[in-house]
């Protein structure tokens, strides 16, 4: 389904408060033109389960988690744990809704590169693809690691053949930096290469994303950018 056309994305901004230094992270929600994002919630799981069920077939060549379809109790122990390290800043999995409601994908930026650095990771659903929110939502992610967290650098890591998820680093302006030779386990526990791309701050800055229309706000909707 696509986004009411009536919505408009700069007025809806131009009518939020300012962002203050009392606002806290993470944000638990953000706003881009056509996406909201917010961690998924337990009520969610059979949701959740239902999309990792009919995407399977998709996504079970790229994630690792992705052949794995768990039982309901499970996929609310997963979220239960995302939402544990969602709070303590360590992993920040964001489900990616359409403004009608309609869940459409995920996205995360994850604190596994070392210091000053974070990895963004992220699927879209069938329905989701070709639609560009994607590169929507990673321009907000950007903002948020940059802007909230003070980083030196952003990376994304994929599979050399998985070309829809290097289209995006691609398309914003990450530097293809390596590829690094058998270096992680793929979906089939079998050794495989990955592609990292990584954005650095004076880059984040000369191409412009800085200004990427976004509202974020804290768990008290104290808005943060």
């Amino acid at each position: 389904m696509t986004p009411s056309p009536t919505f408009d994305f700069a007025a809806h901004l131009a009518a939020q408060p300012p962002a203050t230094a009392h606002a806290r992270t993470p944000a638990l929600l953000v706003e881009t033109e056509r996406l909201v994002m917010r961690p998924w919630a337990p009520a969610d799981a059979r949701t959740l389960l239902a999309i990792r069920a009919a995407e399977q077939a998709r996504l079970a060549p790229w994630i690792p988690w992705g052949k794995l379809i768990p039982t309901l109790d499970e996929q609310l122990a997963q979220i239960l744990l995302w939402n544990q390290r969602f709070w303590s800043g360590s992993d920040l999995t964001y489900a990616l809704f359409e403004r009608d409601g309609a869940p459409v994908g995920a996205v995360g930026v994850h604190d596994r590169c070392g210091p000053h650095a974070r990895e963004l990771g992220y699927w879209l659903t069938r329905d989701g693809e070709g639609r560009g929110y994607m590169s929507e939502a990673v321009r907000a992610m950007t903002r948020l690691a940059f802007e909230l967290y003070g980083l030196d650098r952003l990376e994304v890591h994929t599979d050399p053949a998985n070309s829809r998820s290097r289209a995006i680093p691609e398309r914003l302006g990450f530097t293809h930096e390596l590829t690094l030779k058998r270096r992680v386990l793929d979906s089939d526990g079998q050794l495989a290469d990955s592609v990292v791309y990584t954005l650095y701050h004076p880059d984040y800055l000369r191409l412009g994303l800085h200004t990427t229309p976004v509202l974020a706000v804290d768990a008290l909707g104290r808005r943060l950018l």
